[in-house]
């Protein structure tokens, strides 16, 4: 359930001032039992019903200036876990399962408001337009973002009697939201009346990033007193360049072509990365690795044709070439990220071959590259009494096959008789 509202006001006709507010309510329910033929539940189960609470205020002000435009602004994101957790963490240290350090951390580290606890974070936003000449503007940007855990990384397993299993890993009530600090100049060219070309470069800073880490418990049942859970620790950054060239002719053509660079890295990509060198026995990465998401280069045409009634592109054939509108874009990206897998022996019984990944350069190769051809078509007949719309849509055009999952040994996408990692 969702509640919305704002409010603006014109001070001036150079001054706007807006400002509101959101709020969600929501009941979320997780059941999940691991080997249901053991009794009473499974030898491994989770069930928690829980009713968090989160939305936010928020007030920007928009001010002109001699030809600038100075955007700023003010977001406060709210969370509330909900009554379960609030509840849990008031047991005992030795009935729950996570660590002393963590329940005392949630009741230092949050609010308290109408018998709840919650917490919050206030991000800025700041934009600036101005013209440097009759045909150039310098624009700049910088805010905050926030982004929330997801809730199994919150309330998986906290109560002792839903985690039988010693190798699992437990929420953590007091995590914090992700965080994107992202800046963002450019400079907007008016070539002509017709044609823009814009050039901009960005740099995101993500930090805040959750991982699986090893926690201090008192519950006996975690041989060595340790179990692993979720923290705040990683971070990752996103640094490139974007051009863009826009243009029109008449009524019946809009384009836009555009690209872009860029370099993504970080600690770790996965909240499980962590934990699972830690499984293999690797040393913890201390250095930035690419990312998973990384995809380094970007092309983008989108081409749109707009034939008016009665105005058809050829001068002839009235109410078949005219009135109509399509659209056709053309879309290039770099391959997904992998770990390249090399062969080092050959199994003794099977003959198999045997291959193990390059954990000293993790995600570092690039699959092939993503290539498709969007086309949409409509077209407008009128009927008398109405318009009957005949649309036309068709996705990947040429019908390319673009690697979804990638084979690590050969660097795209399965295909039979493939080696794969033994």
């Amino acid at each position: 359930m969702t509640f919305k509202g704002d409010v603006t006001n014109n001070f001036t006709e150079k001054h706007k001032f807006k400002s509101g507010f959101e709020m969600r309510f929501q009941d979320m329910q997780m059941v999940d039992i691991v080997s249901p033929w053991f009794k009473p539940l499974g030898l491994n189960y989770d069930i928690y019903q829980v009713r968090p609470a989160l939305g936010a205020l928020w007030a920007q002000d928009n001010i002109t200036l001699m030809g600038m435009i100075l955007n700023f602004g003010l977001r406060l994101d709210y969370w509330f876990p909900g009554k379960f957790v609030d509840s849990v963490l008031n047991l005992s240290s030795d009935s729950i399962n996570v660590s002393p350090e963590i329940q005392k951390a949630y009741f230092n580290e949050t609010f308290g408001l109408f018998g709840r606890r919650w917490k919050a974070r206030l991000s800025p936003r700041l934009g600036i337009s101005h013209p440097v000449s009759d045909n150039q503007t310098l624009f700049f940007s910088y805010g905050h973002f926030s982004k929330l855990p997801r809730p199994q990384f919150v309330y998986s397993k906290l109560v002792r009697s839903s985690a039988r299993s010693t190798f699992q890993t437990i929420g953590n009530p007091n995590l914090n939201p992700e965080t994107t600090v992202s800046y963002e100049l450019g400079l907007r060219n008016q070539l002509s009346e017709a044609d823009v070309l814009t050039i901009t470069a960005y740099y995101k800073d993500i930090f805040d990033y959750i991982t699986a880490k090893t926690a201090r418990s008192v519950n006996p049942r975690f041989s060595g007193g340790t179990y692993t859970t979720y923290i705040n620790q990683d971070y990752s950054r996103v640094r490139g360049f974007e051009v863009e060239y826009k243009t029109r002719i008449g009524n019946w053509f809009r384009g836009t072509v555009s690209g872009s660079y860029s370099i993504a890295t970080g600690k770790s990509s996965a909240s499980d990365e962590a934990l699972f060198n830690l499984q293999q026995g690797l040393e913890e990465n201390i250095k930035e690795v690419p990312a998973v998401f990384d995809r380094p280069v970007q092309l983008s045409v989108n081409l749109n044709f707009n034939a008016r009634k009665d105005e058809p592109f050829f001068g002839f054939a009235r109410g078949i070439l005219d009135d109509y509108t399509a659209f056709i874009r053309l879309f290039y990206q770099s391959g997904k990220r992998y770990t390249k897998q090399y062969l080092f022996g050959y199994d003794a019984g099977s003959g198999r071959p045997l291959y193990i990944p390059d954990y000293k350069h993790p995600l570092s190769e690039i699959a092939e590259p993503w290539f498709y051809i969007d086309f949409n078509f409509e077209k407008y007949v009128d009927v008398g009494f109405g318009t009957v719309v005949v649309s036309l849509e068709i996705q990947n055009l040429l019908d390319r096959k673009n690697s979804q999952i990638i084979n690590p040994v050969t660097g795209r996408a399965y295909e039979y008789g493939d080696p794969t990692q033994y």
